[in-house]
């Protein structure tokens, strides 16, 4: 069984996965390389049949005569660490198709089929093709169109009877060679799978439209997901996800700093086990970028109609959130220092992370930190800042409202050190919060509600918080290395440094007076 759930989940993945996959084979030089034989080429994988999953794939060009199967086997451990082996396999077999120095227009046809074990073949009976017509015009565009048809399959009784409804999936992939990129759509029709009074699972309908530029980065998103419902049929669980939705457009500024709006729709999410319930409704995330002179803004706004959780051990009781909103801004950040940044992090990315040795990836790292200590001059000068312009949000155990902003002034700062930093700091906040909320939030750590309680005493004894009726209240300020609290002084940058160069001196007069004392000591002796 688990032979059979790993081949389901890796079906489900290559079928989802296939499209933006083709995209590291599309454009790199020997996208063109083959050997045009025909012969059947057997994987050099060291695995047996029995530990991989095996493909038969047979190409036909030009409507010729089929070429000899090939096989390739994927050992099923390489697939658990990277299951988008099982597309990179498939199109650079496809590829490997076009011949490297022909100009004239090429189509190859290709067929993939899974041999199964056995035991799995008795469950899943025969599968359905994957078909891959893929074509080259004279301007080496390549376009490649798939097709993953429906498939249907009443399990027996004697393998634990149920139904498996895959509900086909097509989609393409198109390659400019121009402008060196990719046109990336596809459309899965949904997948059913059930077992007669266990379980049942409904995955719903996907759609993703995508393009890529030649640096093989997104530039436009647009990916919706219906959702999947994940229900135990003995009464025990469900689980469902309904409705997911992401776009993003990615832009230029006039340097080549890439810009992206974007968003990302939540509509429900529904758990329950037994008698533990959680759900979620209206998550909403929006991004937004603009440029103005030599400095780039940013903005993060996220909101959340509500969320139910279940009764928690350290309270005893349910907790809910509702009408939750958090919008947060990146002003003032420097354009040369966003894109040497971006360029940096392009290059390390571009090496394959994941298959770096550990010295080549810590001397990347290295470099990445380099580019950050170079650009710190910079973005301090045009006087960046971060404001939490809106965070509120209703909840079982009371209300939550906060603002804020901190800003360096770039003006003030000659040097990188904290003495011209600390004192060009310029920042406000302020608090609003419900005790009973606070004291909640306290228990989440340390389940003890005298414990809570005497830490928010504490913490007023302090100052850092003024009570307001049944609410606690903070208001913060820094300026000119001086932070206040609620009208109260808690540290002055500037009066400490002084007293302490004032201490060093006094410290130094005595020192100097012991000296002096010891060698008059010295000469009486004489």
């Amino acid at each position: 069984m688990e032979k059979l759930l790993r081949f389901l989940s890796s079906c489900l993945l290559t079928s989802l996965l296939t499209f933006p996959a083709v995209t590291n084979s599309m454009t790199t030089d020997g996208m063109d390389a083959m050997d045009a034989s025909g012969e059947a080429v057997e994987s050099e994988a060291i695995a047996s049949a029995e530990d991989s999953l095996v493909l038969s794939i047979q190409h036909t060009i030009d409507s010729g005569k089929p070429l000899s199967p090939r096989k390739v086997l994927i050992p099923w451990s390489d697939v658990e660490d990277n299951p988008l082996l099982i597309i990179q396999s498939l199109m650079d077999n496809v590829l490997e198709q076009l011949p490297q120095d022909a100009v004239q227009p090429i189509k190859v046809h290709t067929e993939v089929t899974v041999e199964l074990e056995e035991g799995i073949a008795n469950v899943l009976g025969e599968l359905p093709k994957l078909t891959i017509n893929t074509q080259r015009d004279k301007q080496q565009n390549v376009t490649s169109d798939f097709t993953y048809p429906a498939y249907r399959r009443d399990v027996p009784k004697e393998y634990e009877a149920g139904t498996i409804d895959w509900k086909g999936v097509t989609g393409q992939v198109a390659y400019t060679k121009a402008s060196q990129s990719l046109k990336i759509g596809m459309d899965t029709k949904g997948l059913a799978v059930s077992k007669d009074k266990d379980f049942k699972f409904e995955l719903g309908k996907v759609a993703l439209n995508m393009m890529l530029g030649a640096d093989l980065l997104p530039t436009q998103i647009d990916f919706t997901f219906a959702g999947f419902d994940a229900k135990d049929l003995t009464g025990e669980g469900d689980f469902n996800i309904k409705d997911v939705a992401l776009k993003m457009d990615t832009k230029q500024s006039s340097l080549g700093v890439r810009l992206s709006d974007g968003s990302l729709t939540l509509k429900q999410i529904n758990y329950a086990e037994g008698k533990e319930k959680l759900s979620l409704e209206g998550l909403q995330f929006t991004t937004s970028s603009n440029e103005e002179g030599e400095v780039v803004h940013f903005s993060l706004n996220s909101a959340l109609q509500k969320l139910s959780l279940p009764a928690l051990p350290q309270l005893g009781k349910a907790f809910s959130l509702s009408n939750y909103t958090g919008n947060l801004a990146f002003r003032n950040v420097d354009e040369k220092s966003l894109l040497a940044l971006q360029q940096s992090m392009q290059q390390f990315t571009s090496q394959g992370i994941v298959n770096l040795s550990e010295e080549t990836a810590g001397m990347a790292m290295f470099a990445l930190m380099g580019t950050l200590m170079q650009i710190i001059p910079d973005v301090i000068s045009k006087s960046p800042e971060i404001a939490l312009t809106q965070f509120n949000m209703t909840t079982s155990e009371g209300n939550l409202d906060a603002n804020g902003a901190i800003r360096i002034d770039g003006s003030q700062v000659k040097t990188l050190d904290e003495s011209a930093i600390i004192p060009a700091i310029q920042a406000q906040a302020k608090l609003l919060i419900a005790r009973q909320l606070l004291k909640t939030m306290f228990m989440m750590d340390n389940p003890s509600a005298d414990k809570s309680d005497k830490t928010i005493s504490t913490i007023q004894k302090e100052g850092w918080l003024v009570a307001e009726d049944k609410d606690l209240k903070s208001e913060v300020s820094m300026a000119n290395g001086k932070l206040t609290v609620n009208g109260k002084v808690m540290f002055d940058y500037l009066a400490e440094k002084k007293r302490a160069q004032e201490a060093r001196e006094k410290m130094r007069g005595t020192d100097e007076g012991e000296k002096g004392e010891e060698s008059s000591e010295e000469v009486e002796k004489e």
